[in-house]
């Protein structure tokens, strides 16, 4: 069936639209079948070779999660919550994290990257945009694009009382937002072809130093934390 913003998608078939993948991939398919089709098609492009399997290295047990602050018990009135947008997807491009941008610790870094490489609280290092710009980083890019153009076009659906191309446009950026948020579990498993541990390793190392300075920085002006988990605390 042909659909646009006079027919809006179902969610599988604006998965399948962002994804570039036939519908049944979308439906009954693995997430990193939706990933491979985008990192892939980039790969291919920028000439960068595919490898058929996981590495090794990122099959060797498990790595650590994002941050949990301990709650304190009771009932505290006037919360607040603070929420990091995006915060993998925003870490992953910050510091240009890729499997195309990791530097193995068996090499010496070349000459002219000393002072331009992203270092993980791991110890694990990237190279700088400037150097290479990671397919990751690249499309997790043009993904946030999108989505800020979906939810521009659905304020200006809402005001002209359009509401088929209003709905059309929130499925399409639910549809971006779900593949924004996979390639975090994607790249951080063991079977997944672009990977290595420290991929996954370093974002959630970044994402628990990132939390936890914004907890201690609350707690410094006076508040009490009251829980944390992973991209938001409440105050």
């Amino acid at each position: 069936m042909f659909w646009g913003e006079k027919n809006p998608p179902p969610r599988k078939e604006a998965v399948a639209a962002v994804a570039k993948v036939p519908f049944e991939t979308a439906a009954n398919g693995s997430t990193s079948q939706l990933i491979d089709s985008l990192v892939i098609r980039l790969a291919d492009s920028q000439k960068v070779a595919v490898p058929l399997t996981g590495s090794a290295e990122a099959k060797e047990g498990q790595i650590t999660g994002g941050y949990v602050h301990e709650v304190e018990a009771g009932l505290h009135p006037w919360i607040a919550v603070l929420d990091f947008k995006s915060m993998y997807p925003s870490i992953m491009i910050g510091h240009n994290i890729c499997y195309t941008t990791r530097i193995d610790p068996a090499q010496s870094t070349p000459s002219g990257e000393a002072h331009g490489v992203h270092k993980a609280p791991t110890g694990a290092l990237f190279r700088n945009q400037k150097d290479r710009k990671g397919m990751v980083p690249f499309l997790l890019e043009g993904l946030m694009a999108q989505r800020d153009e979906h939810k521009a076009a659905i304020k200006v659906a809402k005001g002209a009382g359009d509401s088929t191309s209003e709905a059309f446009h929130d499925a399409m950026q639910y549809a971006v937002k779900i593949l924004m948020n996979s390639f975090y579990g994607v790249f951080a498993s063991g079977f997944y072809r672009f990977t290595h541990r420290d991929l996954g390793s370093s974002i959630t190392a970044w994402a628990r130093q990132n939390i936890k300075g914004i907890i201690a920085a609350v707690e410094q002006e006076g508040h009490g934390v009251v829980y944390s988990d992973t991209d938001s605390i409440f105050v």
